[in-house]
């Protein structure tokens, strides 16, 4: 049986207490701004991790899922949109998807919901 991935996301926060996993969503800049820039969004990122005590295990487990892992990953999308103008648009639509998986994990750690560890 496979973890799911927002399982294995949630496994490798678990030290992590709800308020400071709240505290980190809030952390990150999603501005909503169609020119927000993935480097732009990156560095604050990185920044975010350091001030919420996110070791670097845990940041390359977001950045691997999320930029370079799987075929929703910022790195495909960006592929298959390059003749396109609408990439802007998919990388906001990407770190809004980002910041709902965030409180998602939060919501499920705060309820203790663990049933889905192995779905």
């Amino acid at each position: 049986m496979a973890l799911s991935l927002q399982n294995l996301l949630l496994s490798s926060l678990t030290p992590l207490t709800t308020s400071e996993l709240q505290s980190f969503c809030e952390l990150l800049p999603f501005t909503g701004e169609v020119g927000q820039n993935v480097v732009h969004w990156l560095m604050a990122f990185n920044e975010a991790c350091s001030t919420a005590g996110i070791d670097d295990d845990q940041r390359r487990l977001w950045l691997r899922f999320k930029l370079l892992g799987g075929p929703k990953s910022w790195y495909r999308l960006e592929q298959k949109t390059l003749l396109s103008y609408n990439w802007k648009k998919v990388q906001m639509a990407l770190i809004e998807a980002l910041r709902k998986d965030l409180l998602v994990i939060a919501q499920e750690h705060r309820q203790g919901n663990y049933a889905r560890m192995w779905s």
